[in-house]
């Protein structure tokens, strides 16, 4: 089972609409949740930690069964992403007896400390919810069982120095971003009664597509930057940022030691959706161009700033439509884009 760390509900439990659905029980945001939510587990099962396959687009599962929670249908730390196996077989299964949880929370219980990997791959509970969490999702099943030993293998040889550790990096972001802007696709068509709530839900959706595009530049960026020290090497001479970093030369050791964080830092805390300076970094660390026209990337970016920024409004307090057909040809144009890079990436 997988720590979840959650801090503060996503940005779409504020919106008006979805709020509206979420206490009407209306399933029509199962999509995008199912989204976010699998982003938060890196595309792995909340409960047996696989990453979950192309074949299987893996689901939204209440930790407390809809069928006896209608309540918590769609609470925050009532959901969870979970292969179909997973799902299955904790469907409707109450978590509950006596008042008390028989199963371990992804979200409230120290996981590590209760559930044990052994040296032969099989997991061992140290209490009565562990054990029982194991036996409820058959977290020793053989195919899991090979994966850890696959894993704990992959580990030795890293620690031995047989092996680079980016060299074992999950390389599904393409995937990923295909599935999340077919969720979005399907949710541009969806009908509502009124105007305004129509108007919010179409704001939300639009957003969201510079948002998968944002998730698929830094991941792309980050994967194929961090499995090459070639690579590495480059981004650290290109960085424009690196270059206002002094240091004297007795620090040299220092800085070279603390080099890989110093690059991973460096990764995770640029923003992907400023895309003039990613569209350098693309450039010049891994010789990766974008297409040249990208005026409408541009101005959808603005677009989802004031989206999410200025409730819809321009900084002149003009409020921003959008329509089904934008959203369309934003779409189109990001898939185009986003085929554009990854076809130049799959040579990395």
């Amino acid at each position: 089972m997988l720590k979840i760390v959650r801090s503060s509900e996503p940005e779409i439990y504020s919106n008006p609409t979805f709020i509206e659905a979420k206490n009407m029980n209306n399933n029509r945001f199962i999509p995008l949740l199912k989204d976010i939510l699998r982003q938060e587990s890196q595309n792995r099962c909340v409960y047996c930690r696989q990453n979950v396959g192309i074949t299987s687009k893996g689901n939204l599962n209440n930790f407390y069964p809809k069928s006896l929670y209608p309540a918590l249908a769609y609470d925050w730390d009532n959901i969870f992403f979970a292969c179909d196996i997973c799902d299955r077989r904790k469907k409707n299964t109450d978590p509950i007896l006596n008042g008390e949880l028989t199963i371990l929370h992804p979200v409230y219980d120290d996981i590590e400390s209760q559930l044990i990997e052994k040296e032969d791959g099989t997991i061992h509970g140290n209490n009565t919810k562990a054990a029982n969490t194991i036996d409820l999702f058959d977290l020793n099943r053989q195919e899991l069982i090979d994966q850890r030993q696959r894993n704990r293998l992959v580990r030795m040889l890293i620690e031995d120095g047989y092996l680079e550790a980016s060299s074992v990096i999950n390389n599904d972001f393409y995937n990923n971003f295909v599935e999340s802007i077919e969720n979005l696709e399907s949710m541009s068509s969806l009908a509502f009664p009124t105007d305004k709530q129509k108007n919010l839900h179409l704001n939300m959706i639009y957003a969201n597509v510079i948002t998968s595009l944002e998730t698929y530049l830094s991941d792309a960026f980050i994967n194929t930057v961090t499995k090459k020290n070639s690579y590495k090497r480059k981004f650290v001479k290109t960085f424009k940022d690196f270059s206002e970093h002094k240091f004297g030369l007795n620090d040299i050791y220092d800085k070279f030691d603390n080099l890989e964080k110093t690059i991973t830092k460096a990764l995770l805390e640029v923003i992907y959706h400023n895309i003039p300076k990613v569209k350098g970094m693309y450039k010049d660390t891994l010789g990766v161009s974008f297409p040249k026209d990208i005026e409408l990337i541009y101005a959808a970016v603005t677009k989802r700033h004031d989206i999410v920024h200025r409730n819809g409004k321009d900084k002149t307090g003009t409020v921003n439509s959008v329509t089904v057909e934008e959203i369309t040809k934003l779409i189109t144009e990001v898939k185009n884009f986003v085929d554009h890079i990854n076809s130049q990436l799959i040579s990395k």
